[in-house]
């Protein structure tokens, strides 16, 4: 009897206990729509800078939330390319590192090809500013500021998703 009662506890108290670490219901997973994107500058992996702001200037920006070690992440990159050559004079993309080391990132970049900017998170802060709870997380910025929509995780409709709200915003 004792044995049965610690193995239907188990799935209870780990529930529990992915509960309590999730920060609570107070906290959104990602910025609400129509609200203002919080500005930040970050350094790239070769010591630049890249801030929300001047991007802001010439057009709507996406935002990709993402690690090295996300296996979804490096589903995103071809898409994300492909929407980068496609509207490079009207949009732009910035990729958000979150927490790797910056040869990782020019490391998975050559590899990848990645063809937009990448700013390092090493901190967290961004994210945390962002309430970024997994990657990939992207969210659209639209030229006045504001988030216009916000995409969690990887599907294979996200590049036609984020085509079809920009579309709308290029307008």
């Amino acid at each position: 009897m004792r044995r049965l009662f610690s193995r239907a506890a188990l799935p209870l108290a780990a529930l529990a206990l992915a509960m309590a670490c999730s920060g609570g219901p107070e906290q959104p997973a990602a910025p609400v729509q129509q609200t203002k994107a919080p500005d930040f500058s970050l350094a790239t992996p070769l010591g630049g800078k890249i801030s929300l702001q001047a991007k802001e200037a010439s057009g709507p920006v996406l935002l990709l939330f993402w690690s090295v070690y996300c296996g979804a992440c490096q589903y995103i990159v071809p898409d994300l390319n492909a929407l980068q050559e496609k509207y490079k004079d009207k949009f732009s993309i910035i990729g958000v590192s979150i927490g790797d080391a910056p040869y990782e990132v020019s490391d998975y970049a050559a590899t990848k090809k990645i063809k937009y900017p990448l700013v390092l998170d090493t901190e967290g802060k961004v994210s945390e500013t962002y309430h970024v709870r997994g990657t990939p997380t992207a969210i659209l910025v639209g030229r006045d500021g504001m988030v216009k929509h916000v995409w969690l995780g990887y599907s294979p409709s996200l590049y036609s998703d984020i085509e079809t709200s920009l579309s709308t915003l290029l307008k």
